[in-house]
């Protein structure tokens, strides 16, 4: 698993300092004990750091084997629910059953390959929580079962925050709307509210308990080392903001560029020595974003509607022929849902930039909903077994060629 030098960095800390203190989030350097977040590059969201220590900890295996299982771990875990969901809403329809699958295992293979690390988890959580959630709102949402299943996704959801903020966010709004919008099984007013309430607990779940492990590095730290001062966990949240004025930066007026040490050094110039985690660093970094807006506001619509463009090209690269039937005949109840989580996964690569890992959520979204939609839409319409067949095809050929491409691109670079 290709994986951040900064983050590898921490973690190894991270894991010096587990099997010294027997605690999460405190670093061991072979001399000093110090808290994660005192350091630069720890700014980031940390369940990951909870994570991979305690997995090369218990097993007593190496770093890199950690990583590789937690990784691999949930890649391999959302492909199974994945293919569960499809295998329950089509398993009286075999031959699209076993097309589906393998659209939703292609697909599920790309979005391994198509970003590193962390922002797997824009994927995790579609991959693992749609197909599932859609065969209780086609079926089975008066099932005991479905109450579960909405506090198991919630919890994945909240999982996946915790590794990469708001990475379950477009899943979470497509099902709280869907549950709502759903009017094909009537669910009495209690039950949805109750699903609602479950589905939320489960995504408050797992932020929650990390930070009971946050109070408790804290409260080890400080019973152990009396000069210790207790540390906010500063995420900066308007620093990617600023930086994302750079995706136009051959024609920004201050030659923006999307580096995080481009910024820090503007933030240097008005308090020298400042850096990532230090709490002043947000503030002065919004002082220069919204600075630079008001100076440059042609630019800022310009760089906004060049990004609108992007996502529109991923959306037509990923969705292809399907895209032709998805809005064919769609009820509200399913349209509605669809675009709030599109809009969910658009709001972080129009605010930044629209990479590869900013944009695997919408992507991995729109095609796992393109692939339910349109697989409906065979089942339903009345096209002759012929034409079926070659749409069909054509749909499968097409999946299978943007992962394949993207593998052998990613493979051989």
């Amino acid at each position: 698993m290709e994986f951040s030098p900064g983050r590898y960095e921490v973690l190894k800390y991270l894991l010096a300092g587990l099997k010294k203190t027997g605690n999460s989030l405190i670093e061991y350097d072979g001399t000093t004990l110090t808290p994660i977040f005192t350091r630069a590059n720890s700014v980031d969201d940390i369940g990951l750091f909870i994570i991979v220590p305690h997995i090369a900890h218990f097993f007593n295996i190496a770093l890199d084997q950690a990583i590789d299982i937690f990784f691999y771990g949930l890649w391999g875990l959302s492909t199974f629910l994945g293919m569960i969901g499809i295998f329950l809403i089509y398993r009286k329809f075999p031959i699209y059953c076993g097309a589906a699958l393998v659209s939703l295992i292609s697909c599920s293979i790309f979005s391994l390959f198509y970003v590193r690390e962390v922002y797997f988890l824009y994927s995790f959580t579609v991959i693992a929580c749609v197909p599932i959630a859609v065969y209780f709102f086609k079926e089975h949402m008066a099932s005991p079962w479905f109450f579960p299943v909405a506090f198991i996704g919630g919890s994945l959801c909240g999982f996946a925050h915790i590794i990469r903020s708001y990475s379950g966010l477009g899943v979470a709004l497509w099902f709280l709307i869907s549950l709502w919008l759903t009017k094909s099984l009537k669910l009495p007013l209690y039950k949805k509210l109750l699903l609602s309430v479950l589905f939320i607990a489960g995504i408050s779940f797992f932020p929650l308990y990390t930070k009971k492990i946050e109070k408790e590095s804290t409260q080890y730290l400080t019973t152990h080392i009396p000069s210790f001062l207790p540390t906010a966990h500063v995420h900066p949240h308007w620093h990617n903001f600023y930086l994302g004025f750079g995706f136009l930066g051959f024609l920004s007026p201050n030659a923006i560029e999307y580096a995080d040490g481009w910024a820090l050094d503007e933030a240097r110039q008005i308090i020298p020595g400042i850096d990532f985690g230090d709490e002043r660093y947000d503030p002065i970094v919004k002082k220069l974003a919204l600075n630079f807006m008001l100076r440059n506001p042609l630019f800022i619509i310009l760089n906004l509607w060049s990004k609108i463009g992007v996502l529109f090209y991923y959306l037509l690269r990923y969705l292809h022929v399907s895209i032709f039937f998805i809005f064919r005949k769609i009820t509200r109840e399913k349209l509605i849902p669809f675009l709030s989580g599109l809009a969910a996964y658009s709001i972080f690569p129009l605010l930044t930039v629209p990479a590869n890992a900013y944009t695997l959520g919408l992507v991995v979204f729109a095609y796992i909903n393109a692939l339910i939609y349109f697989t409906d839409r065979f089942i339903e319409d009345p096209f002759s077994k012929r034409k079926k067949v070659v749409v069909f095809s054509i749909f499968i050929l097409f999946s299978l060629i943007n992962s394949g491409i993207k593998f052998l691109f990613l493979h051989y670079r």
